[in-house]
């Protein structure tokens, strides 16, 4: 992909518990290293922002959090 690097490196918005946002990997090669082309991208499917109620976000940020769209490097992202 024509400039992966630099749009990826746009795209490290590290999700908060993995379950919004783009991860990047935690698997190690055979090599021991670290395995820092892989990665993922984590939305709710149903709705982009599941509360606003403040108590549910605080007491549970891992399911309650809006989704993190890249949106000025890759618009297609939501839409898909």
């Amino acid at each position: 992909v024509p400039g992966y690097v630099s749009l990826r490196q746009n795209l490290l918005n590290l999700a908060p518990r993995y379950n919004f946002g783009w991860s990047h990997g935690k698997e190690k090669l055979e090599s021991g290293k670290p395995d820092l082309l892989k990665g993922s991208f984590y939305a709710n499917p149903i709705l982009d922002k599941p509360t606003t109620e403040a108590s549910l976000i605080e007491r549970y940020p891992a399911y309650c959090g809006s989704n993190i769209w890249p949106q000025s490097n890759l618009p297609e992202l939501e839409v898909g």
